[in-house]
């Protein structure tokens, strides 16, 4: 399968999180992701793709 870009980035997820009022913490919990994913997600240091969040 190709490489695909994210739906959403950094910038947005900050963004999404800050409109709906959820922590890091809380988003990881609901993505059922680490907490150090969300973190690196959203200062660039990674990225994710649906494939990763089984």
């Amino acid at each position: 399968m190709p490489h695909e870009k994210n739906p959403i980035t950094a910038d947005q997820c900050r963004a999404a999180r800050a409109l709906t009022n959820m922590s890091q913490e809380d988003l990881a919990k609901a993505a059922k992701v680490g907490l150090s994913t969300v973190r690196n997600f959203e200062t660039g240091r990674s990225q994710i793709n649906a494939h990763s969040t089984g």
